[in-house]
């Protein structure tokens, strides 16, 4: 592939050592899983003390990070080396600025299809900033005309090489180039979305298991320990209980007396 044709991740002189790369996988892992039950346990009102992880946890999150990464990274040299961006600066930031705004509200929609209501003030509130730069030249630059000739002129006053604004990601672009913080907002969204993830799967679940002698539900089983609390009819008790899976029998519970996150 020449060089015209190579994506900005491959063009960077950003580097990380293979080495490194494994050492420090298996901690992102711990996170991903832990954040992923966090998002449950908080829906489920769960005490974040009683989270555990267990080894096949960490496993299945490291190699679920390994590759989302690698599918990021593929994707984004295909993308950024075989369609050509716009020339114009206002053109191509409105193709950016689109692009980040199905980033973040794209895998949201998807996570949260059964509950669309979760997801419209997020993408109502992310569609505000996301037009503001473009709102801006109606009100400023009217010296110019044209709306493409304010925008530009507004965009490049502010953003541009010799604009206003130097924030710390300009500096890092310059010096090692797009890779670090398409990684950064790669890994900040997948950590996001997996919390969300989880409050999600908490809010679909509508079978629960219970213990035939106590008449307590399980909310989550943590490596041998189970969360228990007493259940009235759809109702579920605050007061939770740790048991052993070697404790009392556990059977199924019927779709009626579920119904996604307890009424506590």
């Amino acid at each position: 592939m020449d060089e015209e044709r190579r994506g900005p991740l491959s063009r960077s002189t950003f580097k990380v050592s293979e080495g490194l790369l494994i050492a420090a996988s298996p901690g992102f892992g711990y996170v991903l899983a832990f954040v992923y039950e966090l998002g449950f346990a908080n829906a489920m009102k769960i005490p974040v003390d009683f989270i555990r992880l267990d080894l096949r946890d960490i496993l299945l999150a490291t190699v679920v990070l390994g590759l989302v990464l690698l599918l990021l990274v593929i994707a984004i040299d295909f993308v950024f080396g075989y369609i050509k961006l716009p020339e114009r600066f206002g053109t191509r930031a409105l193709f950016s600025i689109s692009v980040l705004w199905v980033a973040f509200v794209g895998p949201q929609a998807v996570i949260y299809r059964h509950h669309p209501m979760k997801v419209l003030p997020f993408a109502l509130g992310m569609a505000l900033p996301c037009a503001l730069p473009f709102l801006f030249p109606l009100i400023r630059h009217r010296q110019l005309d044209g709306y493409w000739n304010r925008l530009e002129d507004f965009l490049r006053s502010a953003w541009g090489p010799t604009g206003r604004f130097h924030p710390p990601s300009r500096r890092l672009r310059d010096r090692y180039g797009p890779a670090p913080g398409i990684l950064i907002v790669g890994l900040i969204l997948l950590y996001v979305n997996t919390y969300l993830a989880g409050d999600a799967s908490a809010l679909d679940t509508s079978t629960y298991l219970v213990s035939s002698s106590t008449q307590e539900v399980v909310l989550r089983i943590y490596g041998d320990r189970v969360i228990l609390v007493p259940y009235h009819g759809s109702h579920f008790s605050t007061a939770f209980r740790i048991a052993d899976l070697r404790g009392p029998r556990m059977t199924s519970l019927s779709e009626s007396c579920g119904g996604g996150v307890p009424d506590r």
